[in-house]
């Protein structure tokens, strides 16, 4: 109890102090002070502070020196790839292989499948 006496008696102290106007001043001169110093600080932090670096891609450590045999099987077809170097991007090449792009019936299907969907969902809410 002899903390919380102390710490009311301290805030009473600082209300009496602050009730004079040149008080008040000095005060607010040095909370302003300390607000400008710890943003000014903030800002250093923030400008000062390492840029991320892109990430990279890691090291391929192993490379397939002979041919891998696999066992023959529907589900593996002939152009398979069992390890490959990764590339920071594809070429034209391999983005329209493994790529494609939707045609019109495609699309109609699509929303044809979602105005389904939509139907289904508010037919069974109440």
């Amino acid at each position: 109890m002899k903390i919380l006496e102390t710490l009311q008696e301290k805030i009473e102290h600082l209300q009496i102090s602050l009730s004079d106007d040149e008080n008040r001043k000095k005060v607010l001169i040095i909370a302003f002070g300390i607000l400008l110093f710890l943003v000014v600080i903030l800002i250093l932090i923030l400008c000062l502070s390492p840029k991320k670096e892109e990430a990279q891609l890691p090291e391929n450590e192993y490379e397939i020196t002979e041919y891998f045999y696999s066992p023959s099987s529907p589900e593996i077809t002939d152009d398979y790839m069992y390890s490959r170097v990764p590339q920071q991007k594809w070429s034209e090449e391999e983005a329209n292989e493994h790529i494609t792009l939707p045609t019109e019936k495609m699309l109609d299907e699509l929303k044809t499948a979602n105005d389904k969907l939509i139907k289904d969902i508010l037919e069974a809410s109440p």
